[in-house]
C-alpha cells in the first residue's frame, strides 16, 4: 500500500486505526457522493506517483494521470490536492538524488505528457458543466461571506464530525458544538484537549 511505497510497511495498520475513529472519514467514506471517491482515489494517486518517481516507468505515470482525471472528474474541488501531489512528485524527480540530468528531463516529460492527456480528457468531459457551475456560483449556497465562521464549521466537521454553529435550531438531529458549549462546556474542553 501507500506506506510500503514510502518505506513503512506497517503504516497501513496505523492509518486504519486512526481513520476508523476519525468521524469525518467515516462519514464521507460512507456517503454516495463524488467526494467519497476522493478517499479511494487519493491514496491510490499517491501510490502511483511514488512508484512513478521510484521506477520512472510509463505505466505508473499513466496510472497517476488516470487517477488525476478520476479525482477531478468525481470531485473537481480536490484540484488543490491533485496539484500538491503532482508538484511533490515533480519536486522529487527534480531534486531527488541519484538521477542524471537526462533522467530528470525524461521523467518530467513523462509526467507532463500524461498529465496533459488527462487534463485534455477532463476538459472535454467537464466543459458542458461550466454553464451550470456559473449559475450555481451566483446562487445563495455559494455566496458565503469571508469571515462568517465557516472555517470553524469545516474544521469541526473534519476533526469531530460535528459543526460548531447552530444552522438550524429546530432540527433535533443537528448537534453543533455551540449547543454542547452552552449546556456542558466541560465536554468541549475535554474534546479540545484530546484533539490537541
Amino acid at each position: 500500500g501507500l506506506g510500503a511505497a514510502f518505506g513503512w510497511r506497517r503504516a497501513g495498520w496505523v492509518a486504519a486505526a486512526l481513520l476508523v475513529v476519525q468521524p469525518g472519514f467515516v462519514r464521507y467514506a460512507a456517503e454516495a457522493r463524488g467526494y467519497a471517491f476522493l478517499l479511494a482515489f487519493g491514496p491510490l494517486l499517491l501510490i502511483a506517483l511514488a512508484r512513478a518517481v521510484q521506477t520512472g516507468r510509463w505505466r505508473w505515470w499513466a496510472l497517476a494521470a488516470t487517477l488525476d482525471f478520476a479525482l477531478l472528474y468525481t470531485w473537481p474541488l480536490c484540484l488543490h490536492a491533485v496539484a500538491v501531489a503532482n508538484l511533490g512528485a515533480v519536486a522529487a524527480v527534480v531534486f531527488g538524488r541519484g538521477r542524471t540530468p537526462r533522467d530528470r528531463i525524461t521523467q518530467c516529460l513523462r509526467w507532463g505528457l500524461t498529465a496533459l492527456a488527462a487534463a485534455a480528457v477532463w476538459i472535454q468531459l467537464f466543459a458542458p458543466n461550466i454553464i451550470q457551475l456559473r449559475f450555481w456560483l451566483r446562487g445563495s449556497s455559494a455566496q458565503g461571506v469571508p469571515g462568517d465562521g465557516g472555517w470553524i464549521d469545516a474544521v469541526g466537521t473534519m476533526l469531530t464530525g460535528r459543526v460548531w454553529h447552530d444552522a438550524d435550531a429546530a432540527n433535533p438531529l443537528l448537534t453543533p458544538w455551540v449547543r454542547t458549549w452552552q449546556s456542558q462546556p466541560w465536554i468541549v474542553v475535554v474534546a479540545g484537549v484530546l484533539l490537541a
